[in-house]
């Protein structure tokens, strides 16, 4: 896979949660935190629009995507009304197999569940124009699996949000925001014509590659203002200092992938002593 000459600064901000109760982690904002971060956004000329569509904007400069990752009900809650009021639209990454549930697929080490978008609410946001990607079947640290497991995740994820929401599905967003070149070229075979990602020493660029294209965001943060959102748009000193803040907590994000594959093979052993169990008794 070869890298063709073309490279996009792009405004694209992303999101998890719009939560207004308190929560001890970072990746969440509180709705009036969101409004602010919006009503600023839109005084300062911005419009926000869905990746896909901004990937096919040439030359506008005021165009800007919000992404918002696991497709937490928060996010339907709190931020489609605001971001309606605005005439805004925006991309959402469900996971699969936990559309309709709450986040057990997180290492949360507090106990605390989020509910995550039933499949009504995601039909009402494309209805509203929203662009639906995929985040997955598992939120699964992809460079780990197999290509089996691998492919199930990037082609069983499409699949199933194309079958039960009647769109197409072209923008692939990597649970915890990593994925190898192999990864990359798994998913534009898939089909998808971006990948979304929070790695790496840049953010706010998209790189096109002869498949498709591999998009670099920023990630909002708990303790974000609405002029350092900005600020990610606008250049200075102060996007420079969030682009720091930005490979730390990516660096300690990658603590949950530890969790999570540590939990997968504790339940593999369980599974592999009940086996023993049931032939020892039969």
């Amino acid at each position: 896979m070869t890298t063709a000459p073309n490279e996009r600064q792009l405004g694209v901000l992303t999101y998890h949660t719009v939560e207004p109760h308190f929560d001890l982690g970072i990746t969440w904002v509180t709705p009036r935190q969101f409004r602010q971060h919006v009503e600023l956004l839109a005084q300062s000329g911005f419009r926000g629009v869905g990746i896909g569509e901004l990937l096919h904007l040439e030359g506008e400069t005021k165009a800007i995507a919000l992404t918002f990752d696991d497709a937490y009900q928060s996010v339907y809650e709190w931020a489609f009304p605001c971001l309606s009021e605005a005439g805004w639209t925006a991309t959402v990454f469900p996971i699969v197999e936990y559309v309709g549930r709450d986040n057990r697929w997180d290492g949360n080490l507090f106990g605390r569940r989020l509910a995550h978008m039933d499949w009504s609410e995601l039909r009402e946001l494309v209805d509203s124009g929203w662009e639906i990607g995929s985040h997955g079947l598992t939120h699964s640290y992809l460079d780990w699996l197999d290509a089996n497991r691998l492919r199930r995740e990037l082609r069983g994820s499409k699949a199933a949000l194309e079958d039960r929401l009647g769109i197409e599905v072209r923008t692939f967003c990597a649970p915890y925001g990593r994925a190898s070149p192999r990864v990359l070229s798994e998913a534009f075979e898939a089909g998808y014509r971006a990948v979304c990602l929070l790695q790496g020493g840049s953010a706010g660029v998209a790189h096109r590659l002869d498949a498709g294209w591999v998009v670099q965001r920023w990630a909002i943060y708990r303790l974000d203002s609405a002029r350092g959102v900005l600020a990610r748009l606008t250049g200075g000193r102060r996007r420079r200092a969030r682009l720091w803040i930005q490979r730390i907590v990516s660096a300690a994000n990658f603590g949950g992938v530890l969790v999570q594959c540590g939990r997968e093979k504790g339940l593999a052993i369980l599974s592999g002593f009940a086996k023993i169990g049931r032939g020892a008794a039969g």
